[in-house]
């Protein structure tokens, strides 16, 4: 009976669809490294943590479209213990995404398929700072550093591109993509408010298996 339901649900939204992508480390990658432009926490969206060269994504894949989500987290927790209690920081954040692609075709085996997609990404951040020792005003100090923190590593993203794939097995395809990606972040304090815009080019190897 359970099987028979799967076989009707996934008749009727769509078969379930599970991937990986892989992008190469690139001499931007390398720039960015040598001119000290991360973020400083870790997890930013170009630390390498939060976004690593092999991503997953998964989703459903009926007819000619195909709807692709992802999930990627990223924590980094110190903790201190002193004579006269615990001091612990914390920085962290969640990328969630959502993707629409449309084949040019039916993605059959046997086939290349060209396609195109776009998305939305956010980034949602965490951050705090805690210590036993701390007076409130010094702990109202941190607390005014983590609301920074977090504002400079929450950010929002768009992409928009080609791509093709070989449907080596019915279950099973190997292909590429080319993204034009869009990031926004900014800072806000009582002053002053920073917007950080990046539009650049990305490619990658995407290797899918269909259930």
């Amino acid at each position: 009976m359970l099987p028979c339901l799967l076989l009707l649900a996934s008749t009727a939204v769509g078969r379930p669809l599970l991937g990986v992508e892989w992008v190469p480390y690139s001499r931007g990658d390398a720039m960015w490294v040598a001119d000290d432009r991360d973020s400083g926490t870790g997890v930013g969206e170009f630390d390498g943590w939060l976004q690593p060269a092999l991503t997953f994504q998964g989703g459903l894949q009926k007819n000619k479209w195909a709807l692709l989500g992802s999930l990627a987290v990223a924590r980094l927790t110190t903790t201190t213990w002193l004579a006269d209690g615990r001091d612990q920081t914390h920085v962290g954040a969640a990328r969630l995404g959502l993707g629409y692609r449309r084949y040019l075709g039916l993605p059959d085996q046997g086939k290349i398929q060209a396609f195109g997609e776009t998305g939305l990404y956010g980034i949602i951040p965490s951050a705090r700072v805690l210590s036993d020792s701390y007076t409130e005003e010094e702990q109202n100090d941190a607390d005014e550093g983590a609301a920074y923190t977090r504002k400079s590593i929450g950010g929002l993203g768009a992409w928009l591109g080609p791509g093709f794939g070989w449907w080596v097995h019915d279950q099973l395809m190997l292909g590429a993509r080319y993204h034009l990606v869009l990031h926004r972040g900014q800072v806000l304090t009582e002053d002053t408010l920073w917007v950080t815009t990046a539009l650049y080019s990305e490619a990658a190897l995407v290797f899918e298996v269909r259930l």
